[in-house]
Parts: structure tokens; sequence; C-alpha cells
């Protein structure tokens, strides 16, 4: 076996750095963040996606012609009651002038585009009618109404003070405001 040999170093005088390769990676560190910030500043704002709640997102209350009431998830067409298996549709309630509440069963449809929109409507066992034609009251023959369920007539307008037991002072009616909320000229 031979042995290994081992030479002798000797260090004469520690070498520092050289002053042109601290400049040089200086240089790549600051270039490398001012490519990072740039990236950063002009890059394109992704855009944001709303979500969109679709038909079956929404849990409906729905009511079989036997009287049977469940609620399930929103859909096209008939749902068969859970009890006795009749179609059942959505109930909904419109406004008579003279009965207040009256039950209105919607069905709805696929649009074109790939939306849900209610199609038709009727008082339970009565005709189907489209939206824009109506319905009438089963009792008087009046024209049924759809509630005001988003009336949002006061968003933009500066809350009032009022005492408990008070009634609210009337709304006034929308005008074109700013952003600011103040009146347009």
């Amino acid at each position: 076996m031979k042995a290994t040999q081992r030479h002798k170093v000797r260090i004469v005088k520690r070498r520092l750095p050289q002053r042109g390769a601290i400049i040089s990676l200086a240089i790549a560190i600051g270039a490398s963040a001012i490519v990072f910030l740039a990236w950063r500043v002009f890059r394109p704002t992704p855009p944001v996606v709303a979500y969109t709640r679709t038909l079956g997102d929404v849990l409906l209350s729905y009511e079989c012609e036997r009287g049977h009431a469940f609620n399930a998830p929103g859909r096209i067409g008939a749902l068969a009651c859970p009890t006795c298996q009749t179609p059942s549709y959505p109930r909904t309630n419109y406004i008579c002038p003279i009965h207040n509440e009256q039950p209105v069963e919607v069905d709805f449809s696929m649009t074109p585009d790939g939306t849900e929109r209610v199609s038709r409507i009727r008082v339970p066992e009565g005709e189907w009618k489209t939206p824009e034609e109506g319905v009438r009251c089963s009792k008087c023959r009046s024209p049924l109404s759809q509630p005001k369920q988003y009336d949002l007539s006061h968003l933009g307008q500066k809350p009032t003070k009022q005492k408990p037991g008070e009634r609210p002072p009337p709304r006034e009616a929308p005008t074109t405001s700013d952003r600011r909320g103040q009146k347009a000229p």
C-alpha cells in the first residue's frame, strides 16, 4: 500500500475579494430588484370574475297540488314531491291590491346565453302565463304584482336620526348623484 503524501501549503497573505467582483455582485442584485419592481408595478391586473349564483344555489319553497310543502334547491321544470310524487313548482307571493299576498307558482327556463329566468307563472291550479302577461287574483280577478323585495332607493341618502317609537320620515325619490353622495348639477 502506498501512503498518500500530503503537500504542505503555505498561505502567505489572505486574499480579499476583488473590488470588481463586489461591484458586479451589487449591480446584479440591483438589476434583479429593478426588474422585480417593474414586473410588480407594470403587470396587467388580472380580471376579477364575480361569483354568479345559479338557480341550483338557491333554496326555494315548493308546494305540490296536494298541499305538501318542502324546501329544495331551485331547478328548471317541475320537481317531484317527496311525499306523493306529484309535480311541484316553487311558490312565491304576489300582491293583490284587495286581498294582499296571494301564492303564485313559478317555472324557470334556460335562456340561450345560459342564464336561468322565470318563464311562466300561475296561481295554484290556474293557467300558466308568461311574466309579461301577468296573473290575476283568483278571488277578485285584479292583476297581481310582484312584491318590492329589493327597494334600493334609500342608498346614497344620509341616515336621519329618529326617536324610539317615531315613524321614519318618507323617502325622497332617488336623484342623480355623484360618487360622494352629493347632488349632481
